[in-house]
């Protein structure tokens, strides 16, 4: 562990002269009308966490790791075409790839690899969550971006601000089987603005998606130390999502609460069980159904900021979540014995997270957090040892993880 340790700080401690090694590059041109900005962000982490490994019972487990290395290239052939390359190369992934056109503040359109337009977490970025990931109900993060085509743009000086998109559901750039592409709306109202830096970066707003799409994977359980605690599920058919946020930003203040629930449909699929003395395919299921909600606070101490949020100085923040996830209960009684047409977890998972942001105006920041995650089912968490003659279904278990970050965006 030791070693593990001293290995992620020699990393970090590499990233501040990377960064005053760049920080005089202007990584911007212009000619006439036309501008390309390049930019990106390099983040280590280390996460340590507790868990059960096979035939050797609960053990901690310490991972280093090369969290994003992404590269950003924005560009503008005129005032009204624009686009976006923007890859990982941690993840060796195309993270979004467009090109717009609005020809007014009010309208756009936006074609490619785009961010899909639901929820209010899924919507920022890795470099600027202050407590390093997504709470828990925001899901896959392979789920945010997708193949598609949006409508978007801001009315009434910017109180109103929308997008609609239709997106294919596959999550990559291959061919697409399904033919019914997912829709996703999300409105967002910012009734205060021009009332000063106090009240004007309140919002609130609300997202939509559907899509009756083909097999694929459905809500995946994790907590931030990538710990699954409930594996997706095959789905097929109907997906629902529907979100309620509310975010409020003032010169040191940043206040985020949003639900969020999910329900996926499992038509035309089947679970293998074993009833009576035969292995029978039962099928008619239950929808997965995901319900969620978190909390975040965060305030900067002291230091300088810009209209993004903290450049330099230190940020505390803190945030409660909680999620809860089932497949209802309906058994069907047969001849040959009782049908579960329900067979997926019912339980839920709450975590309280708490953490320090310091900031470096060369872009450099240093994080830490601490989370506590309490399980409705001892079985989900992550030391769980089932040969230690533990209730599986005991509620109220408690894992505690602790997580540093180094990263340097530019």
């Amino acid at each position: 562990m030791r070693r593990l340790l001293l290995a992620w700080l020699g990393l970090a401690a590499c990233l501040p002269s990377l960064a005053r090694a760049e920080e005089d590059r202007a990584l911007a041109w212009q000619m006439g009308e036309a501008r390309l900005e390049l930019g990106g962000w390099i983040m280590t982490d280390l996460a340590v966490f507790p868990r059960t490994e096979t035939g050797f019972g609960p053990s901690w487990n310490v991972e280093p790791s090369l969290r994003s290395a992404r590269a950003d290239a924005r560009f503008r052939l005129t005032p009204a075409w624009r686009g976006r390359l923007y890859a990982d190369f941690a993840s060796l992934s195309l993270t979004e790839a467009w090109i717009e056109y609005r020809p007014f503040t009010f309208l756009g359109l936006r074609v490619g690899r785009i961010r899909v337009p639901f929820g209010l977490a899924q919507q920022s970025r890795l470099a600027d969550r202050r407590l390093l990931e997504t709470p828990m109900i925001a899901g896959n993060t392979k789920d945010f971006r997708d193949v598609g085509a949006a409508l978007l743009g801001r009315l009434w000086r910017g109180r109103i601000a929308y997008s609609l998109a239709a997106v294919s559901g596959s999550r990559d750039l291959a061919v697409d089987v399904n033919e019914k592409p997912d829709l996703a709306a999300r409105l967002v109202l910012h009734p205060l603005v021009g009332l000063g830096p106090w009240l004007e970066g309140a919002s609130l707003g609300g997202s939509l998606s559907w899509g009756p799409g083909p097999t694929r994977n459905g809500f995946r359980g994790r907590n931030m130390s990538g710990y699954s605690f409930v594996e997706p599920p095959v789905i097929r058919g109907a997906q629902l999502r529907l979100g309620a946020e509310l975010s409020y930003t003032a010169p040191i203040v940043r206040l985020a609460a949003e639900y969020q629930q999910v329900r996926q449909a499992r038509e035309g699929l089947s679970d293998n069980q074993r009833i009576g003395g035969s292995l029978v395919a039962v099928s008619d299921l239950e929808p997965w159904e995901i319900r969620g909600f978190y909390a975040e606070l965060a305030v900067q101490v002291f230091g300088l900021r810009d209209a993004h949020g903290p450049v330099e100085g230190l940020e505390i923040a803190g945030r409660f979540e909680s999620i809860d996830f089932a497949d209802g209960k309906r058994s069907v009684e047969t001849a040959e014995g009782t049908e579960d047409h329900a067979p997926l977890a019912d339980s839920w998972v709450e975590a309280w997270t708490a953490g320090l942001n310091y900031y470096f105006e060369i872009g450099l920041r240093l994080s830490a957090a601490w989370q506590a995650v309490r399980y409705g089912r001892a079985e989900l968490a992550p030391d769980f040892d089932p040969d230690a003659g533990n209730d599986p279904a005991a509620a109220g278990h408690w894992t505690h993880h602790v997580f540093l970050r180094a990263a340097w965006v530019y």
